[in-house]
């Protein structure tokens, strides 16, 4: 009885700190945005690869998938997140800050492409004008 009480206790703190950092992660993200837009669009800070700037990416990594309807998009988001979500729920992922940042990383990716169809990206790497690997916080 001890062992499964032991158990329990485990997967709750887990869980707590999972809940915990996800939350924390997706505030960050939604700050984080609202700060960058504020103050940089339009324009951009330019800091040698590193460019702070306004990316709205209406497809997946990198621009892939950018002509498919924002409705697609944002569906497989959601299975994405979904997976994630009952990966990290379950124990699969085994370090809860981890797995609190990837959780809030994809509900941060979620909410944007449910506000306007696109994910709102602030930092852009690389070199010329056109880099090839916008991202952003989370």
């Amino acid at each position: 009885m001890r062992i499964l009480l032991l158990g329990t206790w485990r997967r709750a703190s887990f869980r707590a700190r999972l809940v915990g950092v996800a939350a924390g992660a997706l505030l960050a993200d939604v700050l984080s945005k609202f700060v960058g837009v504020a103050l940089l669009e339009p324009g951009s800070l330019e800091l040698g690869w590193v460019r702070l700037r306004v990316i709205r990416n209406p497809g997946f990594v990198f621009g892939i998938g950018a002509s498919m309807s924002s409705g697609v998009v944002l569906i497989v988001a959601v299975i994405v997140a979904t997976v994630v979500v009952m990966a990290a729920w379950r124990g699969w992922l085994s370090e809860p800050g981890a797995a609190g940042l990837i959780l809030g990383g994809a509900l941060a990716n979620v909410l944007d492409r449910a506000m306007d169809g696109k994910v709102l990206d602030l930092i852009d790497v690389g070199p010329g004008p056109r880099s090839t690997s916008p991202t952003h916080l989370s």
